[in-house]
Formats: C-alpha cells, structure tokens, sequence
C-alpha cells in the first residue's frame, strides 16, 4: 500500500472522488497522526454493495480504507449510517485546500465537469420522480452547501457542455438546488449518466416510456399494489397483505 507521504498525482482529477466531492464525500486532515488528509464518504447501510465497490476501487490506487458504522440521533431516534474512511494521502492534503480553501466547501472554480463526475455526483445528491401523470420526470440535484455562484456556474456548464437546462431552485428561501424538468433535457441526463449508475441507486433513473410501459400494465390489472410500490401479479411478495388480481 502506498505511504501517508507518497503521492498519487492521479487522485487530484480522479473523475469518481470529484463527482463524489459534489456530493456526500468530504476530505479531513489526520494532523495528530501523519499530518495529512483522508476522504470520507458516508451512505446508509443499504448501500453496502456501493461503498464496497469504492473501498476495492481505492484498493486499486494503492489506498486502504476502513468502514465503520455510525449513529445519528434525531428525536430521540438513532439512525445508523456507515462511513468509509481512505488512509492518509499528501495528495489529499491538496484537494482539501482547492475544495475548502477558507475551511467552508466550494466548488473549485477549475473544476470542469464529465459524463462520470456527474453521474456520481448525482448518484449521491440525485433525485427523480415522475410528474405530471407520467408525462414529465423531474431531476433535483442537492447543492445546498455551495454559494449561488457555485451553483450558476455549474449550471452554465452543464447547458453549454452538455447541453442540458437545469435552474437554480432556491429552495425554502435557504438553500440554491439544481432543478429540472424538460422532457428534451431528462432524457438526455438520464442516457448520461446511466452507464455508471451502481445497481443501488438504479431507482434513480428514470424514463418516460418505462413510465408508459408501467401505466400501461397498471390499466390492464397485471399489477398490484404492495405498500407503496406495485408488482407484477406473476411476482407475489409474502411480506404483502394486498389482494393479488386474478
């Protein structure tokens, strides 16, 4: 494994730990111990498989990381979260000063997005759902730690690289939030990031004919409803109660 004071150049533009940057990773600093940085990234356990696959993917850069699981209490309620934690690395000592220069996070202004950073950005901070009965699918991507610079910049890059519209949804007065709803613009965000979704988060993609091709089993009494959710009739779940169509 490589050394707290071995640099790897490579992590500096690496397209995964940027896109997970924008989203849930942060970067600390080990000052007690070796004096550099760590990234840190932090999932519900139902996302296991995704935070293993990260964890094999630093083991292929030279990097160990640990998991550990953690809890938040919100109203007397404790709910459990896993973090996973890299070995110290120089390197990340300066990605830590591009991505919080003044301690606060930014998005640093050389930051140029791609089909990968964006996909785990959105893996992380995405949300879809179908509106307008199926008609349209809106993308809401969090940005609600980053200035409204931060968020028109990256909004100017995604409409003049990628050609996809989004707006800056300054929600509840308080926080600048990535929003779309173009059906022209969904799709093409939907094919974008697709190839690297982790099977986790594959709920997040959505797609106007998928939504045709449900609505249309839905008419015909193929399915069933299951708690929130609905079935194929074929597929019955024993944890269901619902009566299953003839």
């Amino acid at each position: 494994m490589v050394k707290a004071n071995e640099p790897i150049p490579y992590l500096l533009n690496d397209d995964m730990i940027l896109g997970l940057m924008l989203s849930d990773g942060y970067l600390i600093n080990h000052e007690k111990t070796t004096g550099h940085s760590a990234f840190v990234l932090g999932q519900t356990p139902k996302r296991i498989d995704f935070l293993n696959s990260v964890h094999d993917y630093f083991l292929t850069l030279g990097l160990k990381s640990s998991l550990r699981t953690t809890y938040t209490t919100i109203k007397g309620v404790k709910f459990p979260s896993i973090l996973l934690t890299t070995s110290n690395n120089i390197v990340f000592d300066k990605l830590r000063n591009d991505w919080y220069p003044n301690g606060k996070k930014i998005i640093p202004k050389d930051l140029i997005l791609n089909q990968k950073i964006i996909s785990f950005w959105y893996q992380g901070d995405g949300y879809s759902r179908y509106i307008n009965n199926g008609q349209s699918v809106e993308i809401t991507i969090a940005t609600d730690s980053f200035k409204k610079e931060d968020v028109d910049r990256i909004c100017l890059q995604l409409k003049t690289r990628f050609n996809l519209n989004f707006h800056d949804w300054f929600r509840y007065k308080k926080y600048h939030t990535l929003k779309t709803y173009e059906n022209q613009t969904t799709e093409r965000f939907m094919n974008l990031v697709e190839p690297y979704i982790h099977p986790v988060f594959q709920y997040k993609i959505k797609h106007l004919d998928k939504f045709t091709k449900f609505k249309e089993l839905k008419e015909s009494g193929k399915l069933y409803k299951c708690g929130s959710s609905y079935r194929l009739a074929l597929t019955p779940n024993i944890f269901c109660k619902s009566k299953i169509p003839n």
